[in-house]
């Protein structure tokens, strides 16, 4: 069974162009957008274009108001981070789709989805365990930058959003991150990666992938980038990866991408993440990206 991609963006900005040309070269995608990008890859066969107009839910209108920023990030940022995924949830059911692979704008998927994902029968996301034992139950947080979801992780995450910031039966699993951040003038704080990771650790889903180790993929150890900008490691055993003019040394090798670990190991990239600044980064390496594809 393949596994789509789905893409949700607002905007027609080059990177964001980019990352949909590249991704769409070995899977095929769905892309969630608005008005900006309706028409602007009609050319690419494997590319399904969704206007977020067509795939509203009413539970959408009752998140939108009842939601409090926790954080110290942009209101409507925040607040889009969270909605998406009631989106995600609509084109699922509107597909017919079980199970598919959640992509961010500024992400790039090194591989096809059924060569990584297809022995995954559960999700697969990354989680940021910190090893700071003072604050690390409050600070943890998923990611589904690079991420397997079933149509049971989006309906699950919009109960849990809906029993926090509506009906406030969980609020207290935010209430001590938000004081924390309050009382310590932090910067950050509760967003929808928060959730992510309740949705793990309180057990709400069952049998969770954790993408931020290490995984074995063609006889080789692998792993999904976390974020270019970062040499910090959650994987088991390695403190970090080597760093070059603020990004992630990259090696290429034999038509594939691999980093180096902080035991000298290589180590072979599924996925990169241009989080932030390093979106830029994504049009300057096209090139280079498009040659291992």
């Amino acid at each position: 069974m393949k596994i789509p991609i789905i893409i949700f963006h607002k905007g027609n900005q080059e990177y964001f162009q980019n990352c949909i040309k590249l991704n769409s070269i070995n899977n095929f995608i769905y892309l969630i957008g608005d008005e900006s990008n309706d028409n602007i890859f009609n050319n690419i066969p494997n590319v399904k274009y969704y206007n977020m107009s067509d795939l509203h839910l009413p539970e959408i209108d009752i998140f939108r108001n009842n939601f409090v920023n926790y954080s110290t990030n942009d209101f409507f940022a925040e607040m889009f981070c969270f909605i998406r995924v009631f989106y995600l949830k609509k084109l699922m059911e509107l597909e017919k789709i079980d199970k598919i692979c959640h992509l961010d704008s500024d992400c790039i998927l090194l591989c096809k989805t059924i060569d990584i994902f297809c022995n995954i029968v559960s999700n697969a996301y990354l989680l940021t365990n910190r090893n700071n034992t003072e604050n690390k139950n409050i600070c943890n947080s998923g990611s589904i930058h690079s991420s397997l979801l079933t149509i049971d992780f989006c309906n699950k995450f919009i109960e849990l959003c809906l029993d926090i910031y509506v009906n406030k039966s969980k609020f207290f699993l935010i209430e001590p991150k938000i004081n924390y951040f309050k009382d310590n003038n932090l910067p950050g704080g509760v967003c929808d990666m928060t959730l992510y990771y309740l949705l793990f650790s309180e057990k709400i889903i069952q049998n969770v992938v954790n993408l931020s180790q290490y995984i074995e993929h063609e006889n080789e150890y692998s792993v999904f980038d976390d974020n270019i900008n970062s040499s910090e490691s959650y994987c088991e055993n390695i403190s970090s990866f080597v760093m070059e003019n603020g990004k992630k040394k990259f090696i290429y090798k034999n038509n594939k991408l691999y980093i180096e670990d902080s035991n000298n190991n290589l180590i072979r990239l599924l996925s990169i993440h241009f989080q932030g600044p390093a979106k830029n980064d994504l049009t300057n390496m096209y090139n280079n990206i498009l040659s291992i594809l």
